[in-house]
């Protein structure tokens, strides 16, 4: 299950203009989160909350050896650090609250620590999960007014229903679900068709302020 999480989370990373791989993200978490509902051993634990994090991090950020090779060695060992947090400390909500309420706070502290670790010396900071929405136009327009965080929480919140549809199999979760969903694209899409020249970059001849990045000449 960890295998599985690991390479969906690390493939939603890999945000190219042509795909719009960002949905896997939301379901990334779904076979790590089954798979831990009854986990009490904190090694056992711990060991399967790393081995999905290095499939993530080698697979969607191999381009980081581009630099130097031993650049995604070094991406693996400093950003496992600012990934464990949310999940050890869902671990200590599941054995206090049980493994429904924890689910239920998951996307809150997640966020909550992200936020709270964006300015710490060597976070990457494009390992947080909104940036598996970067290129889904249609889907991450709420970040108008949630900002980054925002989306953040909708993913981890989306993987948490549907894990709620498969463990209590209640057509309630159906309708979570699709309420979930409906939200943002409605919004994105009212968005895309009233701004389009903003959201698309279709006015770009008039455009005074441009955005480069520092390794680019």
């Amino acid at each position: 299950m960890s295998v599985v999480s690991g390479s969906l989370l690390g493939l939603s990373y890999l945000s190219f203009s042509e795909y719009h791989q960002g949905v896997l993200a939301w379901v990334a978490f779904v076979p790590l989160l089954l798979s831990i509902r009854e986990e009490g051993n904190f090694k056992k634990f711990l060991f399967k909350i790393l081995i999905t994090y290095t499939l993530t991090i080698l697979i969607g950020f191999w381009w980081t050896g581009y630099y130097k090779p031993i650049a995604v060695l070094v991406c693996l060992l400093t950003q496992i650090l600012f990934l464990n947090p949310s999940f050890i400390l869902h671990f200590f909500l599941q054995k206090r609250f049980g493994w429904h309420s924890a689910l239920i706070l998951l996307p809150f502290h997640w966020t909550l620590i992200e936020w709270l670790t964006q300015k710490l010396p060597h976070n990457l900071q494009v390992l947080h999960l909104a940036y598996t929405q970067a290129n889904m136009i249609y889907t991450n327009q709420i970040a108008d007014f949630s900002g980054m965080w925002g989306l953040s929480f909708w993913v981890v919140m989306m993987n948490v229903l549907i894990v709620f549809l498969i463990h209590f199999k209640t057509k309630k979760y159906y309708f979570f679900i699709s309420l979930w969903i409906f939200i943002v694209i409605v919004y994105s899409i009212s968005k895309v068709e009233l701004f389009s020249k903003s959201v698309l970059g279709k006015n770009t001849q008039k455009a005074k302020v441009s955005l480069i990045q520092t390794n680019i000449d």
